[in-house]
């Protein structure tokens, strides 16, 4: 299979195989996103250490160990955060129904 799907790229310039690569990689979920190891001490159902991307669109809560996204927050569903030198805060949803996710990190 690998040697098929090689020789059906035969003849193409670089920068034609840097671009079909960027178109797809363009569709995963998490393209261009950054990634953040956090400890999450607020939400019982998720781990103790999550990884957060925020990507163009909002943040995704992620398991690091089975890399299944958790929950995804849209920047519009996100009502307020704070930050210090070793925590932040998000609020999700609104001040009656909101959420707070409380998390630790050196970064």
């Amino acid at each position: 299979h690998i040697i098929n799907a090689y020789n059906k790229q035969a003849g193409i310039t670089v920068e034609e195989a840097k671009l079909q690569f960027l178109k797809k990689i363009s569709q995963w979920p998490t393209f261009g996103c950054v990634f953040f190891e956090v400890k999450q001490t607020s939400e019982k159902s998720y781990p103790s250490i999550i990884t957060l991307s925020i990507s163009k669109q909002g943040v995704n809560i992620i398991n690091p160990k089975t890399k299944e996204v958790l929950a995804m927050h849209l920047f519009n569903k996100i009502t307020s955060w704070s930050s210090g030198s070793t925590y932040f805060h998000l609020t999700i949803g609104n001040l009656v129904q909101g959420n707070t996710l409380l998390c630790e990190s050196s970064v």
